[in-house]
């Protein structure tokens, strides 16, 4: 389901009398063209539709030509601010804050085909992506009795997945790399629901997760 429909039925079940959130994709649409610039360079969904594509006729900001958003106004290796924070003046290691003993780090990249979940549940990405994919170190693989091809469950205490497994030393040995947004699989229900140590976002690489064949009945 588009995040449009959805806005749609979500107001439809409050009771939401506004019709601007009963809009249509295509009216939606015509409303973001509708500027002075698009008008001009004759920008319209029809255009689109049959062209494909069109040069955005407006100049894309560059937010950091003047200066960054620190204390000095240039990028900082070494940070007054993280400092303060608690987190060191400079970059450092931290150890993961799971057990890694027997654990693979999970990491999910993002993907060349789609941004997030957006479009990852269309017919023509599917097309180009077939199966979620989890790259696996040789050694690893050979570790775990696992070849090119075969089907896996990756899980921990919180959640599990499915991928179809890609052999190849193109990741460290103990990293697991696969890319996110599918719309097949709930891949954050293996991550944990905590804050990370430095800016309060998720810790969906601090992830720690086992790996076995599936077994099918």
């Amino acid at each position: 389901m588009s995040h449009t429909e959805l806005f749609r039925r979500l107001a439809r079940a409050l009771e939401i009398d506004d019709p601007a959130v009963y809009a249509t994709d295509l009216e939606l649409i015509d409303s973001l063209l509708d500027s002075p610039k698009l008008r001009a360079a004759g920008v319209t969904r029809h255009t689109l539709q049959a062209d494909g594509f069109a040069p955005m006729p407006v100049e894309v900001p560059s937010p950091f030509a003047t200066r960054f958003p620190t204390q000095s106004g240039r990028f900082e290796f070494a940070s007054e601010r993280a400092e303060a924070d608690g987190h060191g003046r400079l970059p450092n290691y931290r150890p993961p804050h799971e057990d890694a003993a027997d654990r693979y780090v999970l990491l999910a990249i993002a993907s060349d085909w789609h941004i997030n979940s957006v479009f990852a549940g269309t017919e023509k990405t599917r097309s180009r992506t077939a199966a979620p994919r989890l790259t696996m170190h040789p050694d690893d693989a050979a570790a775990e009795g696992l070849t090119d091809g075969d089907t896996v469950t990756v899980d921990n205490e919180r959640g599990s997945v499915e991928f179809v497994v890609d052999v190849a030393d193109t990741t460290r040995r103990g990293v697991l790399a696969t890319t996110k947004g599918w719309w097949s699989q709930g891949l954050n229900r293996t991550v944990a629901d905590r804050d990370s140590d430095m800016g309060r976002g998720a810790v969906f690489h601090d992830n720690r997760v086992r790996v076995r064949p599936t077994v099918t009945e």
